[in-house]
């Protein structure tokens, strides 16, 4: 296409969070050292789930997490 992934998928994800009443997101607690593409911020929305799992020798600490608007 010779778009950069990084925008077309922003975009993407930008467009659907009005359209959205739930978010359910995959959170790792790792920092990528080349990170090119992140979610929309979603500050406004409210955890109402959470399920969190340490860290371990094979995986970073991570949570599955439910947000509502």
């Amino acid at each position: 296409l010779g778009i950069p992934a990084e925008p077309l998928f922003r975009s993407v994800y930008q467009q659907a969070m009005p359209l959205a009443d739930k978010l359910y997101l995959t959170e790792v607690d790792v920092t990528p050292k080349q990170a090119d593409a992140f979610f929309p911020s979603y500050t406004d929305w409210v955890l109402i789930n959470q399920e969190y799992f340490h860290k371990t020798p094979t995986s970073p600490a991570f949570s599955f997490n439910v947000y509502e608007k």
